[in-house]
């Protein structure tokens, strides 16, 4: 999904939208993550799962009869104030999700 909104980010910018990535990777990891793709956002390092938690992205999956937390693929559009203004959950597409939040940011702005 990250590499999704990469190609659209300079579109984003030309509206002041910021993109952020976030994952439970570490900074390191990020840094290897971000070069291979030559990502232009900024990604954050939840380690402690603390953000993840805060926003209720964790979910449990069965993974071979073992219940395990991974982070529900999700995107906020979150504005200037911090006012969330659109939230999209179990994200199907991720090839065409970039462009269902570039018209929604292009109705919201309006």
């Amino acid at each position: 999904m990250m590499v999704g909104f990469n190609e659209w980010n300079r579109k984003f910018k030309t509206r002041e939208v910021e993109v952020l990535g976030c994952s439970w990777n570490g900074i390191n990891a990020h840094q290897q993550f971000i070069e291979v793709f030559q990502f232009g956002f900024t990604l954050l390092a939840d380690e402690y799962k603390k953000t993840t938690e805060l926003y209720g992205v964790i979910k449990e999956v069965d993974d071979l009869g073992e219940m395990v937390k991974v982070i529900d693929r999700t995107t906020f559009v979150i504005d200037k104030t911090g006012m969330i203004r659109g939230i999209w959950r179990n994200i199907e597409d991720l090839r065409d999700h970039p462009r269902d939040i570039w018209e929604f940011i292009q109705k919201e702005k309006k």
